[in-house]
């Protein structure tokens, strides 16, 4: 499992086998850090095929598969085929797509959700059609559903975008969908434990972050801004440039269509500029939104047989410089994909020798992020699995101690990767694990689980409530990735 895989098929394993949809447990404790839609998704996964990795991650990937369809259809209508095909193609290749998209996370399918939302929005609101702004509403409350206030986010764009539409027309058929579901699921819960918490540990999840913001969050800023501009709308990103000078004002609907979504990404990149962490996957509905705003300007440079602008044709120039000396200095350095990676650099800094014209560079952008998904992509995995949570070998070893030492019960201390206790429960029949992330009472059990932040070579770097467990020594400590590690604690 990559990242926090384990954790969201942990909870769908808990609601399977105890039959209580409503709370969402890990390791027996309640968790309402996140809304439970996604939790359904992958028990109603369960139910059908069982507990493997394909099964869990297969929502996510037929999730972007509907939205390319989607796409596909609602381009066609207003910009024609070619901006379709264009948009649905560009969004399967696009690089976060293929890097982010096919695991059992719940930002792919929130991700899916937000961007069609959105396009059965800018349908209804350009087009007067009731029927598409409920489609929007509904899609929409399940996307609150899923992460909860986050898709507030990439709403603040299209709302102003509509209110100088037409005033926001028709917004009975859309805004009070957003709440019902999620209202619904407060009622059916009633009075169960922890109920009381779910709004404010959602919002604390999501839009509490924004109050961590300190000046040092000032440093990621222009990282964040690249990555909105450049990153998220790849393949696409080249027509950003020709999206401001010529469709950004113009008055037809077809125009008014694309602004829509480039502006639901941007309003939602300008959000995050009040948070301190920024990471990829908070814009990851961004990615649809961009190829689906900028996919019709693509289109029309396929049709075209000029040559390409001199702006256009010195960035590709420097691009391909820039390959060529990662490539050369890639020997001397210590560059953390040394296996295929090399291809596609060659690949990409020789484009500038062949790509001459309007249409190819529509060819190249498609072109580009594919070299880059099949010969960068398997080493970046490579890299990352070397510093990840999953860990069966750690998780080997602690199932090897706690067969010797006859444990049948442990419990964790703070928040433990849930891949490790996966693993460590296959390797221990019939170990019950109790979880307590929050640290909000002293363990009860005689052996306990702790995630160190330092490495078992600098334990004295790992943070203080991390190390201080009073009563408790370690039996065992075994490292896991490059900066963590995990001790087994026996009460004294």
């Amino acid at each position: 499992w990559r990242g926090t895989e384990a954790r969201r098929v942990q909870i769908a394993v808990e609601m399977v086998a105890t039959g209580d949809y409503l709370v969402p447990r890990l390791w027996g404790e309640p968790t309402f850090a996140k809304p439970p839609f996604y939790y359904w998704v992958l028990a109603a996964q369960l139910h059908a095929f069982g507990l493997h990795e394909w099964s869990m991650r297969l929502p996510s990937v037929l999730a972007f598969f509907a939205l390319a369809v989607l796409g596909f259809h609602l381009l066609s209508r207003w910009h024609g085929r070619a901006a379709g095909w264009l948009g649905a193609a560009g969004l399967l290749v696009a690089p976060v797509v293929t890097f982010d998209v096919p695991f059992a996370e719940i930002d792919p399918v929130f991700a899916a959700l937000t961007a069609a939302s959105l396009l059965f929005l800018a349908e209804g609101v350009l087009r007067a059609r009731r029927a598409a702004l409920v489609a929007a509403g509904v899609l929409g409350a399940l996307a609150i559903l899923t992460k909860g206030p986050p898709y507030l986010m990439f709403c603040a764009g299209p709302l102003v975008c509509w209110w100088r539409h037409s005033r926001l027309r028709g917004w009975a058929f859309f805004l009070p969908w957003l709440p019902l579901l999620w209202g619904g699921y407060r009622l059916l819960l009633g009075p169960a434990a922890g109920a009381a918490d779910v709004g404010d540990t959602a919002v604390d999840e999501s839009l509490g972050r924004l109050e961590f913001w300190h000046p040092q969050a000032l440093a990621g800023i222009p990282s964040h801004l690249l990555r909105s501009v450049l990153l998220m709308g790849l393949p696409f990103s080249p027509w950003l440039w020709k999206w401001w000078r010529e469709t950004r004002r113009a008055t037809d609907l077809a125009s008014r269509q694309q602004s829509f979504l480039v502006f639901a990404a941007a309003g939602a990149a300008l959000i995050l500029l009040l948070a301190r962490d920024r990471p990829t996957r908070y814009m990851l509905p961004a990615v649809p939104l961009l190829v689906f705003g900028l996919a019709p300007l693509a289109a029309q440079s396929l049709r075209s047989t000029a040559p390409l602008p001199g702006a256009v044709a010195h960035a590709l120039r420097w691009f391909g410089a820039l390959c060529a000396i990662a490539l050369l200095v890639m020997p001397w350095l210590p560059f953390p994909y040394p296996g295929l990676t090399p291809i596609a650099l060659a690949a990409l800094a020789t484009a500038f020798w062949w790509v001459g014209s309007a249409r190819r560079i529509t060819a190249y952008a498609l072109a580009m992020p594919l070299l880059v998904g099949w010969f960068a992509y398997p080493d970046r995995v490579r890299y990352f699995a070397a510093d990840s949570d999953f860990a069966p070998t750690p998780a080997a070893v602690l199932a090897r101690a706690c067969t010797v030492r006859g444990v049948r019960e442990v419990g964790t201390y703070g928040d433990v990767g849930t891949s490790v206790l996966m693993y460590t429960r296959e390797g221990v029949p019939g170990l019950q694990i109790h979880g307590d992330p929050t640290m909000r009472r002293p363990p009860q059990q005689r052996f306990v689980l702790v995630q160190d932040r330092g490495s078992v070579k600098r334990p004295e770097r790992a943070a203080v409530e991390w190390r201080e467990l009073p009563g408790y020594r370690d039996v065992l400590r075994v490292q896991m990735g490059r900066s963590k590690s995990v001790s087994l604690r026996e009460r004294q």
